[in-house]
């Protein structure tokens, strides 16, 4: 991870098959400040997102995420 990069878990509340969850995941990588996004291969709830705090926060990443019909939350 970069200097400056925060890696995040993002909790999906709903079921979302693979190929929904890859799609997400590059619709958030074409994002400003998204540096990686990635489905979790060992929890299919789950996102990876690595972003820059100067450029993309937490509250704009869930935001984002709920336009595209998915709830969600950070994992602690």
């Amino acid at each position: 991870m970069s200097v400056g990069r925060r890696r995040v878990l993002i909790h999906l509340k709903e079921t979302l098959d693979h190929s929904a969850r890859e799609d997400l995941a590059v619709r958030l990588e074409h994002q400003p400040g998204i540096a990686l996004a990635l489905p979790d291969p060992e929890h299919v709830h789950r996102l990876i997102v690595e972003y820059s705090p100067d450029r993309f926060s937490e509250t704009t990443l869930l935001d984002f995420i709920n336009l595209h019909g998915v709830h969600a939350e950070m994992v602690a």
